[in-house]
């Protein structure tokens, strides 16, 4: 039978290393993708991995949309009191920095949860934003060396930042009567040149949008959008295609992944977080086997009355590729005979059956219905129409009750079989059975 498995979206390793997606960016082991190799060993390795890390940290910062933090990471850090810590399983930490196989660019990952065997061990340490009233708890696992920004919380009791004196501003000049914004041509294609003024500029809100607007800037003034040469519009879009706040963030979900991250996951349509997520593969298509051994064993009731035990074997051809309109389609062709075992009419039978199936798919139950036509040819010994040689109609109905639809397996089956002469007298001369088919 065939089989459909459910599609789901593709997926490779983790920086920790996920091992189930059962939850959104869920992951469930250490080190597979470690910001820092060995794993650390004691809170002196940690400053040294810091200092030496430097520039790799404030570009993951960067890249979380917390690169604010990095000048209070440099000031605070060498002086910050750093703590053992175990991380409890359903711990969230709201990003982390790693790098795919502990090796290339630094890449960010967002809201995951931890929900492995156990608590992870890990050092913890805190900065403070008195300006803003902050504290900002890192959390770094030491299996792996991936700094995380573990919970952001207000200071109670924080004293207001002095203000600052006002200066008036000078009355503004007498306005002007607004003059008309001519856009030249080539502003309306959406192309955001130097020279055109902000209001023909399309707002760089998409994501095709924010990709122009990145590309049209130089990667010195992507760093740097207010330095002497860039134009203007590069700190505009900046602005607008930032990452978003980290407390707005969605985490990123299998659903997330096209099925090509599942090998390549440093493409550029890829989330970083689809390299750490354990999806599952893409779905593999599979159709039935073009050739299957099969054979039955079951009992006919015959109300005339007679009984019988019979045994057929044969093959089952399904012709049809997966994705064709008649994949389901699949044809069989059995040779055996049946045994009458009671009753004072009928007589033994060779049977020569030849079905034409359509195989059905129930979420984890499969079977087939089927009809077909057979030959019951007796001795002719018996008077009767219920000992004769005949050309039957036959329907019959399965479903897989044991094993794997793609190996060795059994099915339980219903089956009425009648001479296409004698289909007014089916209460009297129809074979009513039962059996069981298997498949190997």
């Amino acid at each position: 039978m065939k089989r459909k498995m459910l599609p789901q979206a593709a997926a490779a390793l983790l920086l920790l290393s996920v091992g189930a997606a059962q939850a959104a960016s869920t992951i469930t082991t250490i080190g597979r993708h470690p910001f820092h190799q060995p794993p650390l060993q004691s809170a002196e390795e940690l400053k040294a991995m810091m200092r030496e890390r430097q520039s790799e940290i404030k570009e993951g910062m960067d890249k979380a949309g917390s690169g604010q933090l990095h000048e209070l990471l440099k000031a605070q850090f060498p002086f910050a009191s750093i703590s053992e810590a175990r991380y409890e399983i359903g711990t969230v930490f709201r990003w982390m920095l790693f790098k795919r196989n502990g090796t290339g660019e630094v890449k960010v990952a967002r809201d995951l949860t931890w929900a492995g065997v156990g608590p992870v061990a890990g050092y913890e340490f805190a900065l403070t934003d008195q300006d803003n009233c902050l504290s900002y708890t890192f959390a770094v696992p030491k299996g792996c060396g991936n700094l995380a920004l573990l919970r952001t919380e207000r200071i109670q009791n924080c004293p207001p930042a002095p203000e600052e004196k006002k200066i008036p501003e000078p009355a503004p000049p007498p306005s002007l009567p607004p003059q008309p914004i001519v856009c030249p041509e080539a502003c309306a294609t959406g192309l955001l040149l130097e020279g055109c003024p902000p209001e023909c500029l399309p707002e760089p809100k998409t994501q095709a949008h924010c990709l122009e607007c990145l590309q049209n800037c130089l990667p010195a003034c992507q760093e740097h959008p207010k330095d002497v040469g860039c134009p203007p519009y590069c700190a505009d879009c900046l602005s607008q295609c930032a990452p978003c706040p980290e407390e707005d963030c969605p985490p990123v979900t299998c659903a997330d992944c096209p099925p090509k991250c599942a090998d390549n996951p440093d493409d550029d349509d890829c989330p970083d977080e689809c390299a750490m997520l354990d999806c599952p593969p893409p779905p593999v298509a599979w159709q039935l086997p073009p050739f299957r051994l099969i054979g039955d064993l079951g009992y006919f009731k015959q109300t005339d009355p007679a009984d019988y035990i019979f045994g057929r074997f044969g093959a089952e051809w399904s012709p049809f590729a997966a994705g064709h309109r008649l994949e389901h389609i699949s044809f069989a062709t059995m040779l055996g005979g049946a045994l009458k075992v009671g009753g004072s009419d009928g007589d033994d039978g060779l049977v020569l059956d030849m079905m034409a199936n359509y195989n059905w798919t129930a979420g984890s139950a499969d079977g087939w219905i089927g009809a077909g036509l057979g030959g019951w040819i007796t001795s002719g010994d018996v008077d009767d129409d219920s000992g004769d040689s005949d050309l039957d109609l036959i329907l019959q109905s399965g479903v897989r009750v044991h094993g794997d639809p793609k190996a060795f397996n059994i099915s339980a089956f219903l089956e009425i079989r009648s001479a296409v002469d004698e289909f007014d007298s089916l209460a009297e001369y129809g074979r009513f059975g039962a059996g069981l088919r298997f498949k190997f």
